[in-house]
């Protein structure tokens, strides 16, 4: 009796900086694009800015006061608002990019050997430091963009795993597209 083997695929990389830097560029994209992402930030901007226009519509009422002025200074406060605002979009975004940064050097350091196995239905990830099993048939979805393949896992909220093509190697694109079928896509 001839028992076939299941299809599997290896693939090995050493980690550099420049695949930490193209993680952490994706993360920061998908996190600074989520829905609600800006919600707070934006939330606490309109309201300050509806709080100075009040300040001025109140101001006006004054008897005493010059509306000319009034409305002057209102919209001066606007525009300082306005460029305030913006410098701090260009910090949030540089802190989270960053912060991304740090993240994916702490999960795998620059110079650390990473092996992988694949099969239809599982992939094994081998650090020195430990070893991770992630079960193909948790994964809602994939797509391959940007030079690495993003999986998303069910059950767990935003978590994603992401393979780099230098990890895939020669055949584990193919095992993992197959052992995921619809599930997958690729985005140009």
């Amino acid at each position: 009796m001839n028992v076939e083997e299941p299809l599997s695929a290896t693939g090995s990389y050493v980690a550099t900086a420049e695949i930490a830097e193209r993680e952490a560029r994706f993360l920061h994209r998908r996190a600074l694009s989520a829905p609600r992402a800006w919600r707070r930030f934006t939330l606490v901007r309109v309201g300050v800015a509806t709080g100075i226009v009040v300040l001025g519509g109140v101001l006006l009422t004054v008897d005493r006061l010059d509306p000319v002025r009034v409305v002057g200074s209102t919209v001066l406060f606007l525009v300082v608002f306005g460029l305030l605002c913006a410098f701090d979009v260009w910090s949030v975004r540089r802190r989270s990019l960053r912060a991304w940064r740090a993240v994916t050097l702490a999960g795998v350091p620059v110079g650390t050997l990473v092996e992988a196995v694949y099969t239809p239905t599982r992939a094994m990830f081998v650090l020195p430091s430990h070893s991770l099993v992630l079960d193909l048939t948790t994964i809602v979805g994939a797509v391959r963009e940007e030079g690495m393949l993003v999986l998303e896992q069910e059950g767990a909220e935003g978590r994603v795993w992401m393979v780099p093509d230098e990890l895939l190697g020669d055949h584990g694109l193919e095992v993992v597209r197959d052992g995921l079928g619809a599930r997958y896509r690729e985005v140009w």
